[in-house]
């Protein structure tokens, strides 16, 4: 009977051991490596806690479909005790301000699918990330295409206006940047056509822009399909009424990331 004391004591210890390494972790996380709630760990809680100056070439390098194995050789190994299997890696990023100022730090997550591959990344805080890379624009692709329409020849004139003052801008404030062009699709639809239309409209983005004199191999486009709404609506009236609800969602997200 001692001995399966001792037994139970250690299986006791053993679960909160666990239960310690995986108490602060996002909510939810679904097969496409989305949370329905992000969750920071605590930085005192990381094996190192001081972080690190990262290289911003590498942070830029990183996006959807990343490996654990990429993320270690750009940013060495994740900065919490991520047990086997985790489904999030965290880091504690340092930066040096001006002449006098004290070290900043934030913190960068990578939250991964099914597959272990990064598919969403995320700040805390979230003005962190301007130190990476510039808004150049929030666009609804109403406002550039007609609905479920996606060909450089379906973007209408409001459309080409936006993106003519769009080119302008790169031109004279970002000519060297490279443009990260970020495709979203609504959930109307199977999974797998969202996915294409997020990725063909980013991609008629990029051909117009071309054609406006900005270099192509300056572009990137990411495709996120509908994995990431920013409005959540119920289809409890007709087709209109949840296409116009869910307009938010199909949009295109435009960032620089500086030279």
């Amino acid at each position: 009977m001692k001995k399966l004391a001792i037994n139970g004591l250690s299986w006791a210890v053993l679960a909160l051991s666990l239960t310690a390494c995986t108490s602060m972790v996002s909510e939810d996380i679904n097969d496409e490596g989305v949370a329905a709630k992000v969750i920071f760990p605590t930085p005192d809680s990381a094996w190192n806690p001081e972080g690190i100056f990262p290289n911003a070439d590498n942070v830029r390098t990183i996006a959807p479909g990343v490996t654990k194995d990429d993320l270690y050789y750009l940013l060495g190994r994740p900065h919490f005790k991520e047990m086997h299997g985790a489904r999030e890696w965290d880091y504690i990023f340092k930066f040096r301000g001006q002449a006098g100022e004290p070290i900043s730090t934030c913190q960068y997550k990578v939250i991964f699918d099914k597959d272990m591959r990064g598919q969403s990344f995320h700040w805390q805080p979230e003005t962190c990330k301007a130190r990476f890379y510039h808004d150049l624009a929030h666009l609804d692709f109403d406002a550039l295409f007609p609905f479920n329409r996606s060909g450089t020849g379906d973007i209408n004139a409001k459309g080409k206006a936006l993106l003519n003052e769009l080119a302008a801008t790169v031109k004279q404030h970002y000519p060297r940047a490279k443009l990260h062009i970020v495709g979203h699709a609504d959930y109307i639809g199977s999974e797998d056509y969202n996915q294409g239309l997020s990725e063909r409209r980013a991609q008629s983005v990029k051909t117009y822009l071309v054609q406006k004199g900005i270099a192509e191999q300056q572009m990137v486009i990411i495709g996120k399909g509908e994995n990431e709404p920013v409005v959540q609506c119920q289809a409890t009236g007709s087709r209109a009424q949840l296409i116009d609800c869910l307009a938010p969602n199909r949009r295109v997200h435009i960032v620089a990331a500086p030279h």
